[in-house]
């Protein structure tokens, strides 16, 4: 087979196969590839994307080696909408998208932990007494989580995501008073801080009552995380990397790539 003449020859021998065909569909994706290879379009491709022009300065290793750890860092986080033309209509990055999730379950789990109720449950009794360590170990987890949670949804464009991440904090400052008795403290930025000592001697029915069960502080929080882990969810959804139920798809606008040139 002989340059472009020969797909264009090979395209006519397969024509009369059924269209439905997966085998004919995919017969021609490999051609449709090897034409745009021969007519030069990976190669325009690359050379936009590295700057490699003759008149570009930025042709030496320095300039290139910069570009191909960008691609390198962008390729491990997810984020190729920086690099590639993107069908993806989230505001957000891949990246952020997942950093978002990934501490909004974080959050749930560690309010799940706090809710439980039963035999499992942290606030259980042994001899009428509460196990003051498993519970402020519970309690520290939730506030950090909680934290990293703030942290992550600072840095989404998502308007959902931060309208659930304010409802959050406004339910927090509700329940500040019953919170600093406990020896949680809000700063200035929202997040969390928790007194070690206040905390052990405080009261552990007052730390049960504000985070076990439904209806209480911990189980609103709770809500919160779930709200903000659903936001997420809606992003990836419009993202070009994920499908509607969260996994990669890697949904790329080739045919623009392609037919870009220098």
């Amino acid at each position: 087979m002989a340059g472009i003449s020969g797909y264009n020859s090979i395209s006519t021998l397969f024509s009369g196969l059924s269209g439905n065909s997966s085998v004919t569909s995919g017969i021609y994706g490999s051609l449709s590839e090897l034409a745009s290879i021969r007519s030069g379009s990976y190669y325009k491709l690359a050379k936009k994307y590295y700057g490699m022009s003759s008149s570009s300065s930025d042709v030496s290793g320095t300039g290139v080696s910069d570009r191909v750890s960008r691609m390198d860092y962008d390729y491990k986080n997810g984020d190729y909408k920086i690099n590639l033309q993107s069908t993806s209509t989230s505001g957000d990055s891949v990246s952020t998208i997942a950093d978002t999730e990934k501490n909004a379950q974080n959050l749930k789990d560690s309010v799940a932990a706090l809710t439980q109720k039963g035999t499992g449950s942290v606030f259980k009794r042994t001899g009428g007494e509460y196990d003051t360590d498993k519970i402020y170990d519970a309690v520290s987890s939730f506030v950090n989580d909680y934290n990293n949670m703030l942290s992550a949804a600072s840095k989404s464009a998502s308007t959902s995501v931060s309208n659930a991440a304010s409802s959050m904090t406004t339910t927090t400052a509700v329940n500040s008073k019953l919170l600093s008795r406990i020896g949680i403290t809000i700063g200035s930025d929202n997040k969390l801080a928790i007194d070690e000592d206040t905390f052990r001697n405080s009261d552990m029915s007052n730390v049960e009552s504000l985070f076990n069960g439904s209806g209480s502080y911990g189980y609103q929080v709770g809500v919160n995380a779930s709200m903000i882990y659903s936001a997420a969810q809606l992003e990836a959804s419009k993202s070009n990397t994920y499908t509607v139920s969260g996994t990669y798809s890697y949904n790329f606008n080739v045919g623009s790539l392609f037919s870009q040139s220098v």
